[in-house]
């Protein structure tokens, strides 16, 4: 009988330490699961801001080259800036320039005419930095194909 008192108290003990770890597991968990979900949340944020830095550039260029005569590709930022593009409903160009140039690339080396003959896929004069949901390439060819045609009387 005295040792069953005394296995009672070691029991108690060891669900206690079961509990205390079961808890420290749990919780360890859900902060690695707290951190990839902000990791994940923050990966698609980036995703959206290129995607759209690329429809805003990809628009700015097709007004740019409407601007010219003949029509013809931006050589620069800071000729591509010479013009306005607001109808976006968070970034506007040029007051976000410093956005677009973060997410963004633009082969300022590009011939309008070339660009416009090329297949969706493998449209790269306008392309993004980084991680960007797919469907850009058919957003910017989309974009460019309103550009008036630098080959035309």
């Amino acid at each position: 009988m005295n040792n069953h008192r005394t296995n009672k108290p070691r029991r108690g003990k060891f669900v206690t330490i079961l509990i205390v770890g079961m808890l420290a597991a749990a919780l360890t968990i859900g902060i690695a699961v707290t951190l990839q979900i902000r990791r994940t949340a923050r990966m698609l944020l980036e995703a959206e801001t290129r995607l759209q830095a690329v429809i805003v550039t990809a628009d700015a260029v097709r007004a740019f080259a409407g601007t010219q005569d003949p029509p013809r590709w931006p050589a620069s930022w800071d000729e591509l800036a010479t013009i306005q593009v607001t109808d976006h409903p968070w970034i506007h160009w040029p007051r976000d320039r410093s956005l677009m140039e973060e997410h963004v690339t633009v082969d300022f080396g590009a011939d309008l005419e070339a660009v416009l003959a090329q297949p969706i896929e493998t449209v790269n004069a306008i392309r993004p930095n980084g991680i960007c949901f797919e469907g850009w390439q058919h957003d910017v060819w989309h974009a460019l194909r309103q550009a008036p045609d630098p080959a035309a009387p």
